[in-house]
């Protein structure tokens, strides 16, 4: 057994860059893989900062910062990502009709 394990957070993003490049070599087609990073939402692990930072909040107790504070990160919540990829699609695949690209993107909730 090692002292230092190997990460498998990696691994499902690696795996589809090689099926992407498989299949162009091969094919002869592009592939987009698109990587997402610290996206929250109501099933995420409570280990992620913004789940932490609430719960020290609603508790009364001060949030922990690690290294000198000054570092930054950009949050995503899921449903953006989730329909974030609509638009590229549509430009990518116009033989589509767009009436069936509408009728998915119509069922995307809404903020207003």
């Amino acid at each position: 057994m090692s002292e230092h394990p190997f990460p498998l957070t990696p691994l499902p993003s690696l795996g589809a860059e090689a099926l992407g490049y498989t299949y162009t070599h091969l094919h002869g087609f592009d592939v987009t893989v698109l990587r997402y990073f610290t996206v929250y939402g109501p099933a995420g692990r409570p280990d992620m900062a913004p789940f932490r930072f609430a719960e020290w909040c609603l508790r009364g107790e001060e949030i922990q910062l690690f290294g000198d504070g000054k570092q930054s990160r950009d949050f995503t919540y899921v449903d953006d990502i989730a329909w974030a990829p609509l638009p590229p699609f549509r430009s990518a695949f116009p033989v589509l009709k767009s009436s069936t690209l509408e009728a998915v993107e119509s069922a995307r909730p809404s903020l207003r």
